[in-house]
Order: structure tokens, then sequence, then C-alpha cells
């Protein structure tokens, strides 16, 4: 009987101490919640075509904006929860000098255009056909998501599932550092 008691004790005890870091993740700021970046690095360039037009969409083309990338893919189920709160975002933040561009991993542009007819997707989105942005940026999972400030540093890099909290959240976080670091 001790033996038992002392399993569902450890139990519940690894229960508390995960919901606890999962409520401390979803609900701070950035700054509070993650742990900043030791280290900010110039974003590399990248030059990616469109996936539904004959023309390249270049990093430096948005010198001076905050840039959001979101590395995904179609058959990504996190990249798929994502989809709205990415799309609402944007068009909340696309006149306040913020860009988010999608970066689909290796697709066809008939698989995106489906993805984005039923997400109704407005941003840009390129597809990175050589994986040489993802190996650029040292993307290991999809999705992740890296804040660029106005100065072309890299502030932030999440992996995984962003709530629309934790994008605002991110995006503002992102936009102060300009601030921060003039």
């Amino acid at each position: 009987m001790p033996g038992k008691t002392a399993y569902v004790l450890t139990i519940l005890l690894l229960a508390a101490a995960g919901g606890f870091l999962l409520k401390t993740s979803f609900t701070k700021e950035p700054s509070e919640a993650f742990e900043a970046p030791s280290v900010l690095f110039e974003a590399p360039d990248f030059s990616l075509p469109l996936y539904n037009e004959d023309k390249n969409l270049a990093l430096s083309d948005y010198e001076g904006k905050t840039v959001i990338l979101n590395f995904w893919a179609t058959w990504c189920v996190s990249c798929r929860l994502e989809a709205p709160g990415l799309e609402k975002t944007w068009k909340a933040f696309k006149d306040q000098d913020v860009v988010l561009i999608g970066i689909n991993l290796q697709e066809t542009p008939k698989e995106i255009q489906k993805f984005v007819d039923e997400y109704g997707i407005t941003y840009p989105i390129v597809i990175d056909k050589e994986a040489e942005t993802v190996f650029k940026y040292g993307v290991r999972i999809v999705p992740t998501t890296i804040f660029i400030n106005k100065e072309g540093l890299v502030v932030y890099v999440y992996e995984g599932l962003l709530n629309d909290e934790q994008l605002v959240s991110l995006i503002e976080y992102t936009r102060r550092s300009d601030k921060e670091l003039a």
C-alpha cells in the first residue's frame, strides 16, 4: 500500500507541475514566460518563389519592417490549427509595418492553393523547394515562427503551435526590441 500511495502522489505532483508550466507559458509576456534569446543575430537574406506567381520574394524587400517568418507544411496538424490565428493577426498588423511571410516546405503550388483556399490565407507564401532557407534559419520542426525586428535582427524563434495571444505578444515584443536596441 505505501508503494501505491507514493506512486499516486508522484503522478499528481508531476501533473500539477506540468499544469503550472503550461499555464505560465500561455499567460505571460514572452519576456516573463520564455527565456529571451541570449544572442541576437542578423536574419539571413533569402529569395524564394511565390507559390502562385512567377516571381521571387526576398527578405531584403522588407528592410525597415518587422517581419514574421512562419515555416509550415500542409500535412502539419499544428500548422492547420495555427493558420486562422496567423491570418487574423496578419490582417490586424499588416498596416502597421508588420509583414508575415509563410514559408512552405517543398510542397506543390496545387497543395498550397488548396490550403490557402481552405483557410482564406492572404499573406504572401513562398516555397522553399531546396530547404535552403530552412537550413539557414536552423528550423527543426514545423511550425516554427521567427520574429525579425526592423533592424533585421532575429529576436525570437518559436518552435511549435502559437495561439493568437502568444503571436500578438511576440510581435509586440519584437517591435519593442527596436527601441531597446537603439
